[in-house]
């Protein structure tokens, strides 16, 4: 049988008690909604009981009470919803990039990722502090090859690479007596003709530059014992090759710098107290030292330099003093050409320049 709901009528405002039959269930009574509106209540939030009481009480009173009663417990059910906080949508992303996952999280107050350090990091920053690199500023070194990343014949990605070896291979060479110095020089030359020239000079050319003061079969024996000294592995870092990197690393270098630096490192090479004490590294950098002193570069020793040089002011001190020492008495030495080639306009007439007064020796000072 179809449920049957009898529809009341409304007489004199009066509201009658609507009867339902419906296969077993009933609505639930007015009363029952104090009951959920307290257990609300209970879970932190007001209990709304006097809305509840007045509507209880309005039944009795009519239509119009019920429905101004009801109304005003929506609207402060609805101020309490509002009050509740919205929920944050997040959007999860895995590792991969390639799925995007959104969902509602609530943030909880207080809460914050913990940090989980690896091994790697640790390692590193204990590195860092044995070496002392904790405390240093980070931009104090300059990337001078910045420029040159986009020529290929810079290779700048390996440029670092390349003078670490230098610098570890630069104490290979052997020691020369004075008395053959001129036989090697003759011979080393010889060599460099056959590697570099197309048509290299004939062995009676290298002897007729060192007027006949060796034979030819003298020349050829010390050939060969470079060679074998060398293990035939020809190209050894020089001092030139140290000039052209450490030139770069001081920032702000123009031609008269430059040409002073190759000024001062070819008196140091022409000297042989400076070629037997000191490397080629180490001459070379003590000639960018004297030379930024000689200019009164600020400040005289940098950062960058440091770094690409891997030398401190305090080690460069002794080598850049004997430079300027060179250059102080280069016009009244006998061997002159190399004064005259850096006194011309040409080379910025570097040699003319006043000797740096902070590295010369003070009075009784020895080297």
């Amino acid at each position: 049988m179809a449920s049957e709901a009898i529809v009341p009528q409304q007489k004199n405002n009066e509201v009658k008690p609507k009867n339902i039959i419906a296969d077993g269930r009933n609505r639930r009574v007015l009363q029952d909604i104090g009951n959920f509106v307290k257990e609300r209540g209970a879970q932190g939030k007001k209990p709304i009981t006097k809305g509840v009481a007045n509507v209880a009480q309005s039944v009795k009173g009519g239509g119009g009470a019920v429905t101004k009663e009801v109304a005003t417990q929506r609207k402060v059910v609805d101020k309490v919803d509002k009050d509740k906080p919205k929920p944050e949508t997040l959007i999860v992303m895995s590792s991969d990039e390639k799925t995007r996952k959104t969902g509602h999280v609530s943030r909880r107050e207080g809460s914050s990722r913990k940090e989980v350090k690896t091994l790697t990091s640790i390692l590193s920053a204990r590195r860092k502090a044995a070496c002392g690199l904790t405390n240093k500023p980070k931009d104090s070194i300059e990337d001078i090859d910045g420029a040159d990343v986009g020529n290929e014949l810079a290779v700048a990605e390996y440029v670092d690479d390349i003078y670490k070896f230098y610098k570890f291979s630069e104490d290979e060479g052997q020691v020369v007596p004075r008395k053959e110095l001129q036989l090697v020089g003759i011979s080393a030359m010889l060599i460099a003709c056959k590697y570099e020239e197309i048509w290299a000079p004939k062995v009676n050319d290298f002897v007729f530059i060192s007027d006949n003061a060796y034979a030819r079969e003298q020349v050829l024996v010390m050939e060969k014992a470079i060679l074998d000294k060398l293990e035939w592995y020809l190209t050894v870092p020089t001092a030139y090759v140290f000039l052209v990197r450490f030139i770069k690393a001081s920032i702000l270098s123009d031609d008269k710098m430059e040409d002073l630096v190759f000024f001062l490192a070819e008196l140091g090479l022409m000297q042989y107290p400076t070629v037997v004490l000191y490397c080629p590294s180490m001459l070379a950098a003590a000639a960018v030292y004297a030379a930024r002193c000689t200019l009164d570069k600020s400040p005289h020793w940098s950062e960058t330099l440091k770094h690409h040089t891997g030398y401190t002011e305090d080690q460069l001190t002794n080598c850049a003093k004997l430079l300027v020492k060179f250059h102080s008495t280069a016009a009244e030495s006998k061997l002159k050409a190399i004064h005259r080639k850096f006194s011309s306009p040409d080379r910025s007439a570097v040699a003319l320049l006043s000797p740096a007064k902070s590295l010369l020796p003070n009075h009784g000072e020895l080297f």
